[in-house]
C-alpha cells in the first residue's frame, strides 16, 4: 500500500513525516491545510531528503496483513466465541449468551486500543520511502 506524506524535519537519519488523507477530497483546497494530514511519525532513512519534500512511502504488505487480521478478524472471532462460551460452556438461554457476545465484542476492541497504543511506533520500522518530490523552494 502506498501513501503521499510532506516532510517536516529531518535530523541525522531521522525524518518527521506528516500523511497526507487518501480521500477524495484529499487536494481539494476549501478546508485548511491542517486538516488534509491523518498522521505524523518518524521514519529512518539513508536518502537525501530536506523538510519540503513530498514522499512515496510504501507500507510492507506482511504488516497490511497482520493489521487487517487483528482489526477485522479479531472481534469476529471474539463475538462467535462469546456466544460459543455463553451457550456451550455456561449453559446460558440464548439472549444472555447473545449478551455475552456482545461483551467479548468490547473485550476485542479494548484489546485492539491497547495493541494500537502499545505498538504503534514498532511498525514505522515496516514503511520504506519509494519516491522522493524535490520541493521547488
Amino acid at each position: 500500500m502506498e501513501s503521499k506524506g510532506l516532510v517536516t524535519a529531518v535530523t541525522g537519519k531521522e525524518v518527521r513525516v506528516r500523511l497526507y488523507k487518501e480521500t477524495a477530497c484529499e487536494h481539494c483546497n476549501t478546508c485548511s491545510a491542517e486538516k488534509k494530514f491523518v498522521r505524523e511519525f518518524t521514519l529512518v532513512s539513508d536518502e537525501d531528503i530536506k523538510p519540503g519534500d513530498v514522499v512515496t512511502l510504501e507500507i510492507a504488505g506482511n504488516t497490511l496483513v497482520k493489521a487487517s487480521l487483528i482489526l477485522y478478524a479479531l472481534p469476529v472471532v471474539f463475538m462467535f466465541s462469546g456466544y460459543y462460551v455463553g451457550s456451550q460452556t455456561l449453559g446460558l438461554p440464548e439472549g444472555k449468551s447473545i449478551g455475552l457476545s456482545f461483551l467479548f465484542l468490547l473485550v476485542s476492541f479494548l484489546l485492539i486500543w491497547f495493541y494500537d497504543r502499545v505498538f504503534r511506533g514498532v511498525t514505522d520500522q515496516d514503511i520504506r520511502i519509494t519516491d522522493i518530490s524535490r520541493n521547488p523552494g
